[in-house]
């Protein structure tokens, strides 16, 4: 009889509950098993973290991914307020990202929020920072996230494991994460649930008040805070694929509820604004060994909901709506096969399609958006190949879609469609522990629903909006060395990107509203630079990722003829520096986050402070001889920086810090978790 592991990303071979780190007590002694920046692909750069590994505790998804090589994390507030990621210059709208292989972004919800996003114990991310493989789903223009599925730490097929963390700290913050695998009759399980909540309400520097003074003056962020509840199941049993093959039958499924409160800008507060969300996601995946090979079947659904409420005086003068309800629903199926018909030949190839439709519900105070369906169709494959001592890759991928919205009193029915490729190919050469990679590609993307027909009265549509594209190409080396105890990561990359018909969010009018523009050429050029290491009880990470950015569409003039300003949003300078030694089962690190050059507005007149923000951290591992806890304190921006300032009209305007521009970031705070495990998977 012949066992087949599954090689898709539904089952792929990862542990959830398993962590050696945190079983044994030993999670500051072995940072080289976390591997963040992997490298090792040649179809293209990846980097990978896991809840648990990190010198910092995570507080949410945005916290866990956001030390990584290329990635930059913007928030809108203090931990679990809406965070979007941007992967090498990208918009946020450009990331595609996945849930145990489920897209959670689709034409409907074009920006998926990290602050909405549950964490639980031991989730594992994969990051892909310059091409995804095409098997995975359709290109993305940005990057892809891959959350990927928990799965079990097995012991001769016995899985019995309970892990718990809480979590207290400022702002009213509370969090608690229980996880619990077992194995009954050959069905694996593992339940895992969250919770976590805060009011947000941390103190900035009011700039209006402060001009009115003359001095700094400072004010609350009122109507900040959130809850979120969330679970998650995955149940795994062996089944016959064939008389004399075992495969096995994988089904993940998420249930979540949470709303976030909405401050907006310290300029224009929304002291009302309210958004709830419900979320469903659940697939399934059928495998078994066919030939020298595995094929699977998977098929999922998702279901959203998002309701906005204000107060509907507020609302009227601020011309925005007061109610809106919008559902989101999408289906897909896929089936593909990968194996190895030859000894350095490994195939994969998958067909997908799905079919997602958007439809608004009670809108009261503006226009509802039309309601929109997105069919899709699309065909892939990867290959690699071993050649001498290096390592081909190449990738393509073919989509096809139609969006269908149907009929209103002033507009007609509506269709539109077309097919996209995208391909991309790299290699790989390792002399020693030099790794030498490069890679070079073709994406595209399509307009989402928000983008073509605007939603919540805060974004305009535009109808008329181009399918983005880019050419991209990266190289650089990686190199490793050592062992556990004296080892060393690094990794160097550059690479570039041009792009035609960049799709940007434009603020116009005087209400906040943007409105979806393409930008017929940009260029995004940048080096990554990143180590991770130890040496003895003395533990060390850094990761710097620097940006230049030129909109093409735009002149400024100048003496010497023409600049051409930045892209909004990207950061020039983005790093992190973490640094910890540990004696006995005590460590303690310190930490620097530098993000600086982002710019607010097309044209460069508007910046955003640059910030330097201190963190620490302490952990103690088997605390008073209570074996496999573990007890930690978390301070974030210890010395307390909360002003910066930028070049204005007629000079240097004092403005709180933060991500983005007018959304300031809290002060010091301080958090305080336990965690502990049961069980015994040994």
């Amino acid at each position: 009889m012949r066992t087949f592991r599954l090689l898709t990303a539904p089952s792929a071979a990862l542990a959830i509950l398993g962590t050696a780190a945190i079983a044994h007590g030993g999670g500051p002694e072995e940072p080289l098993e976390e591997v963040r920046v992997e490298g090792t692909r040649a179809g293209g750069f990846q980097s990978r973290t896991k809840e648990g590994e990190n010198p910092r505790e995570s507080s949410d998804l945005a916290s866990l991914i956001e030390p990584l090589p290329g990635l930059h994390v913007r928030r809108q507030g203090a931990n679990d307020a809406f965070a979007s990621l941007s992967i090498r210059g990208s918009a946020s709208s450009q990331v595609a990202v996945y849930l145990a292989g489920v897209p959670l972004r689709g034409g409907s919800d074009p920006t998926v929020d990290l602050g909405s996003l549950p964490l639980w114990l031991g989730a594992e991310v994969r990051v892909h920072r310059s091409f995804a493989p095409a098997a995975l789903g359709p290109g993305s223009l940005g990057g892809t996230l891959e959350i990927l599925p928990p799965s079990f730490s097995s012991n001769g097929g016995k899985v019995a494991r309970t892990e718990i963390a809480a979590t207290a700290g400022s702002f009213g913050t509370t969090r608690l994460r229980v996880a619990d695998a077992h194995s009954v009759l050959g069905t694996d399980t593992l339940i895992s649930m969250t919770a976590s909540r805060s009011n947000g309400a941390f103190t900035y520097l009011d700039p209006q008040a402060t001009a009115a003074a003359g001095e700094d003056r400072f004010a609350t962020r009122e109507n900040a805070g959130h809850v979120q509840l969330s679970g998650i199941l995955v149940r795994s049993s062996k089944v016959t694929w064939a008389p004399d093959t075992v495969g096995r039958l994988t089904f993940v499924s998420m249930l979540q509820y949470g709303y976030q409160n909405l401050p907006g800008t310290v300029r224009a507060p929304t002291p009302f604004q309210r958004l709830d969300t419900s979320r469903g996601v659940s697939g399934m995946e059928l495998a078994g060994g066919v030939g020298k090979g595995v094929l699977s079947v998977r098929a999922f659904v998702r279901r959203e909901e998002l309701s906005l409420r204000d107060k509907e005086s507020f609302a009227r003068a601020t011309r925005n709506a007061w109610r809106t309800n919008d559902y989101l629903i999408a289906f897909g199926v896929s089936s593909g096969w990968r194996g190895r018909p030859m000894k350095n030949l490994l195939i994969e190839a998958r067909a997908d399609g799905g079919l997602e439709k958007f439809q608004p519900s009670t809108w009261l105070g503006a226009e509802a958006p039309p309601s929109a369906r997105r069919t899709t169709l699309g065909v892939g494959a990867d290959l690699e190949w071993k050649v001498a001592k290096g390592t081909l890759a190449a990738s393509t991928r073919l989509d096809g879609y139609r969006d269908t919205t149907p009929p209103r009193t002033d507009v007609a029915a509506k269709e539109i469609g077309g097919v996209r490729p995208s391909a991309h190919a790299g290699f790989e050469v390792p002399f020693g522990g030099l790794r030498l990679l490069s890679h070079v590609g073709y994406t595209s993307r399509v307009p989402s629903f928000l983008e073509l027909y605007g939603n919540r009265g805060a974004f305009l549509g535009n109808p008329d909006l181009r399918a983005e594209a880019a050419l991209t190409v990266d190289g650089g080396a990686r190199f490793l060395a050592g062992t556990k105890k004296h080892g060393l990561i690094a990794e160097a990359v550059a690479f570039a990107t041009l792009a035609e018909n960049l799709i940007l969010f434009v603020p116009q009018g005087a209400y906040g509203r943007a409105r979806a523009t393409n930008v017929s050429q940009a260029s995004i050029r940048g080096a990554e630079l990143s180590f991770e290491g130890r040496y003895g009880n003395v533990f060390a990470r850094a990761s710097t990722t620097v940006l230049a950015t030129e909109n093409r569409d735009v002149c400024v003039a100048n003496q010497v003829g023409c600049v051409r300003p930045r892209l909004p949003g990207r950061p020039v300078v983005d790093g992190t520096f973490d640094a910890g030694y540990s004696f006995g089962p005590i460590r303690i690190g310190w930490g620097v986050d530098v993000v600086g050059g982002v710019q607010a507005d097309l044209v460069g007149d508007v910046t955003v402070p640059s910030r330097v923000f201190h963190n620490a951290q302490i952990r103690w591992e088997n605390p008073f001889g209570v074996r496999r806890m573990r007890v930690s304190l978390d301070g974030k921006n210890v010395l307390d920086a909360r002003i910066g300032t930028y070049p204005g009209v007629q000079g240097p305007v004092r403005a709180p810090l933060g991500d983005s521009f007018e959304y300031p970031l809290p002060g010091r705070s301080i958090f305080a978790t336990v965690r502990w495990v049961l069980g015994n998977d040994e």
